[in-house]
């Protein structure tokens, strides 16, 4: 049987990782380019599948970026 993702769910859990910031309401990931300092790699196939299925299915755009700014973890949605 075919895993079922849910929008919410996947945003859940893609919030947890280090290397991606998501607004939902502007429906946009920000993910931190390959050549950042600050890159963590925690960002493996699973969340690669997550990220497409947010892009394909619920129309979110995705941005790479050096480095997150005016983020910190009291600013992280936690949905």
């Amino acid at each position: 049987m075919k895993n079922q993702l849910n929008e919410t769910e996947v945003v859940k859990s893609l919030n947890k990782k280090n290397d991606i910031r998501i607004t939902p309401k502007s429906k946009k990931l920000i993910i931190l380019s390959s050549d950042s300092r600050a890159k963590r790699n925690d960002l493996g196939g699973g969340s690669w599948g997550k990220i497409d299925f947010l892009k394909r299915k619920h129309g979110y755009k995705t941005l790479m970026v050096d480095k997150f700014i005016n983020f910190n973890d009291k600013s992280r949605n936690k949905n």
